[in-house]
């Protein structure tokens, strides 16, 4: 992601996104925040567990939190992408 660090801004566009892989959400969202932050809670239905997801502690390149953030969705965004979009707004 440090090719995005010295941009003005960050806009993800994830109109007719159909998801992805929660562990790549979570990669990715953990760019944008600073601190340690809760993303979401799953639930398992069929082994009856929770699990909660957290923003990453280490990653491989600068954090992004100086530019302002935009999401840009649509009737067709799904999943992985509708959670990521969540994830910020919340």
């Amino acid at each position: 992601m440090g090719f995005v660090a010295h941009t003005d801004a960050i806009i993800f566009d994830l109109r007719q996104n159909g998801g992805g892989q929660p562990a790549m959400v979570t990669l990715i969202a953990s760019y944008l925040f600073d601190k340690p932050t809760h993303l979401i809670d799953i639930y398992n239905r069929k082994e009856d567990s929770t699990t909660q997801n957290w923003t990453l502690s280490y990653l491989p390149g600068p954090r992004l939190t100086r530019q302002p953030v935009f999401v840009l969705t649509s009737k067709r965004t799904f999943s992985g992408a509708d959670e990521f979009a969540f994830d910020l707004k919340n």
